[in-house]
């Protein structure tokens, strides 16, 4: 735990309570599905504000793996970065502010 701080990265954490406390849409069941376990697991650690090294580190896999599973996230979340896939899987139901924290 983090003694009451913000363990969510600083850069993430302004965008994503701004865009998780709006107002949003329910997430469908077939979106909720879509992310595979390791996928959930990898863009939870990278909400954390981890990078891919380390996220590599910890998962014991190679830096590529991260890389391949980030680029597979993008693709079926339909972003393009880090924080727009974390607050859209906020906004889906794909991930909880508990797991990121």
């Amino acid at each position: 735990m983090a003694e009451g701080e913000s363990v969510l990265h600083p850069a993430i954490a302004a965008k994503v309570f701004k865009r998780y406390t709006s107002p949003g849409r329910a997430p469908a069941q077939e979106e909720v599905d879509r992310l595979s376990d390791r996928e959930s697991e990898v863009l939870a650690m990278a909400a954390r504000g981890l990078s891919n090294k380390m996220i590599a580190r910890e998962l014991s896999l190679s830096d590529r793996t991260v890389q391949v599973h980030l680029s597979n996230i993008f693709g079926k979340l339909g972003v393009a970065s880090r924080t727009e896939a974390v607050i859209t899987a906020l906004q889906r139901g794909l991930l909880r502010l508990e797991e990121i924290s």
